[in-house]
């Protein structure tokens, strides 16, 4: 393999690594957002709406 090759290699490496990163880190976002919206919906509800 000459050295453009492995080259291009990591980059494609790190691009991948990259778009792995983002995507797991939107993943976390929408949990920590669904985490806090369904706190603060059963935070104010009444504790006589319980069925």
């Amino acid at each position: 393999m000459d050295s453009k090759a492995i080259a291009t290699s990591s980059v494609d490496d790190l691009l991948w690594a990259r778009v792995i990163f983002a995507l797991g880190a939107a993943v976390t976002a929408a949990t920590v957002v669904m985490i806090v919206r369904g706190h603060l919906y059963w935070r104010h509800r009444e504790p006589s709406d319980a069925s």
